[in-house]
């Protein structure tokens, strides 16, 4: 059986810089990933042009103190978007996407959201539990973490060269770390004595001190000292590459949200190291696998592009190719923190500043019972 000090289930940009964090630290650190694509939701596709990008848009919040871990985790800088990202309603209404405003009816949200759900809990039962801890620790994390950047610069970062480089870095700084990789379909976990085993669909078996999920890992608690895996459910993603002339950009936005939009979720520039100077690329995603013909869905992206003021009324563009991948969709919620003797949750919101600044708290609290 493979032995490691530690073993972190996931392979998210949160799960790697906590990875690198424990190894840097000088434990031996096993990170485990259903496939070797790793990053979670951030892994990249692999082009027919031979370039890799990332399979979704991205965008990092501001709260305090995140793009400096970044940039000290990848070593790459990150440098004040040239476009600040924006969102679009349906009608075309823009606003920016970092607002003040904003911040306060997402609080507003939040705060109804708890409270709706705590209710629910309390007439209906647990069935509303996992919404309830949903709510509860994005509240928690917007009251401890995000209320500290009302006051502070709105400019939003990214990294230089694309969150492509960023991954593959962050990932290559784990593997200089020391690092393991390996693949494992988590099925179940126990505690054995003073250790935690980890076994796979495949009778593949892992032990460590200590171990590591995201709260939203489909392993569930069946006593205080096993878990197990519930049958996972598949979604795909589907998002379209696209190159645009430099002459026929009309703003080059770095990041656009649809609000309301039933088919596409977003927009976003997809940079990268060595580029061609003269046009630049777009990653146009989703909701949902689109079941339009070819010349519907150019038609449909090009409309996009145009209302996101990205592309020139008229103009043309060329598609790149489509990016396609199968992730897989949680039902239930853990808990965040210490779930038991040497298992920890860290909070995975889809909100990589958010989980960040979560993690440093988990982080915290994990030196104090370790010490």
């Amino acid at each position: 059986m493979t032995q490691a000090d530690e073993i972190i289930v996931g392979s998210s940009p949160l799960m790697l810089v906590h990875a690198l964090d424990r190894a840097r630290r000088g434990h031996r650190v096993c990170v485990v990933d259903r496939t070797d694509n790793w990053g979670g939701t951030w892994q990249l596709a692999h082009l027919d042009t031979g370039e890799n990008v990332e399979i979704a848009c991205h965008v990092i919040e501001v709260f305090p103190g995140i793009y400096d871990l970044l940039e000290q985790a990848a070593g790459v800088p990150f440098t004040v978007l040239d476009a600040q990202p924006i969102r679009i309603h349906r009608s075309g209404f823009k606003i920016p996407y970092f607002n003040r405003l904003l911040m306060v009816a997402s609080g507003l949200r939040l705060l109804v959201g708890y409270a709706k759900a705590r209710l629910y809990v309390l007439i209906k039962g647990a069935v509303y539990c996992n919404e309830l801890i949903n709510f509860q620790t994005k509240l928690h994390s917007y009251i401890r973490h995000q209320l500290g950047s009302f006051f502070a610069s709105q400019k939003m970062r990214g990294p230089r060269d694309g969150y492509a480089d960023f991954l593959e870095k962050l990932t290559g700084a784990c593997r200089d770390a020391g690092v393991e990789f390996a693949v494992m379909d988590v099925a179940a976990l126990r505690r054995d004595a003073d250790h935690w085993v980890l076994t796979g669909g495949d009778d593949n078996a892992r032990m460590a001190q200590r171990v590591f999920l995201t709260t939203a890992t489909n392993l569930r608690p069946i006593s205080d000292t096993a878990y197990e895996a519930t049958p996972p459910r598949f979604a795909q993603r589907y998002a379209a590459v696209v190159q645009v002339t430099r002459a026929d950009i009309a703003n080059s936005h770095t990041y656009v949200a649809f609000w309301r939009d039933l088919q596409v979720a977003r927009i976003s520039r997809v940079d990268m190291p060595g580029g061609d100077p003269g046009s630049e690329r777009f990653l146009v995603e989703f909701h949902h696998a689109p079941t339009i013909d070819q010349d519907a869905l150019l038609a449909l992206i090009e409309n996009r592009l145009t209302k996101a003021g990205i592309l020139k009324s008229g103009r043309p563009f060329d598609f790149v190719g489509a990016v396609t991948c199968e992730f897989t969709q949680y039902v239930d919620l853990l808990p965040s923190g210490s779930l038991a003797p040497g298992l920890w949750a860290l909070h995975s919101s889809g909100n990589l500043a958010a989980g960040l600044a979560g993690w440093q708290a988990v982080r915290n609290d994990m030196d104090v019972k370790e010490a």
